[in-house]
C-alpha cells in the first residue's frame, strides 16, 4: 500500500472521530436561554448554578429545572431563605428536605384557577442542595413530589443496608 493511501485513510478515521466527539457531547446553553434564576446564582461565589433543559422526572414528563449547589451550610441557608422566605429569616425553618411552592405572579387574581403555582423549589440539606422546578399542571407537581419521595425512602434503604 503506497504511503498516500495511509493519509488518506488516517485523514478519514481522524474525521469520523472528531464527528462522534461532536455528536456525542453535550452541548450547553447560552444563558440567554437559561432561568432568570441560573443567570442570578451562576457567578454567585459559593454556589454552583446548573440549569437543565428537559430533566426526565419519569419514563415520560420532562421538565426544565435549575439546580444549585452551596459549598457550605450558612451560604445554603441564606440561599434558601432568600428565595422562598423573600429574605425573611422568621419564616424559615431548618429542616433536612423541605419544599416551597412558589406561587405565580399576581396567582391571586387569575380566573378559577385551581393551579396557581409557577415553581417548586426543593432544598435538601444533605447535600446542600435546592431545585427549582418550573411546573406548567398539577401533574407536574404531584410527579415532582413523588419523584422526591422515591429517591428519599431508597435513600434511607441504602443507608439501613450500610449498616
Amino acid at each position: 500500500m503506497k504511503p498516500r493511501h495511509y493519509i488518506a485513510l488516517a485523514l478519514a478515521f481522524v474525521g469520523t472521530a472528531i464527528s462522534m466527539v461532536l455528536l456525542t457531547r453535550p452541548r450547553p446553553l447560552p444563558a440567554s436561554e437559561c432561568s432568570e434564576v441560573y443567570r442570578r446564582y451562576c457567578d454567585t461565589s459559593g454556589i454552583s448554578a446548573s440549569y437543565l433543559e428537559d430533566y426526565p422526572l419519569d419514563d415520560s414528563t420532562t421538565i426544565a429545572v435549575t439546580l444549585l449547589q452551596a459549598q457550605d451550610s450558612a451560604t445554603w441557608a441564606e440561599t434558601v431563605i432568600s428565595l422562598c422566605c423573600n429574605n425573611n429569616h422568621n419564616d424559615y425553618t431548618p429542616g433536612e428536605i423541605k419544599l416551597y411552592p412558589i406561587k405565580k405572579a399576581n396567582a391571586d387574581q387569575l380566573p378559577d384557577s385551581a393551579f396557581k403555582n409557577e415553581y417548586i423549589v426543593i432544598s435538601y440539606f444533605y447535600d446542600l442542595t435546592i431545585g427549582i422546578f418550573k411546573v406548567e399542571n398539577k401533574d407536574h407537581q404531584k410527579i415532582i413530589i413523588d419523584h422526591y419521595i422515591e429517591l428519599l425512602t431508597k435513600k434511607i434503604k441504602d443507608n439501613e443496608t450500610n449498616y
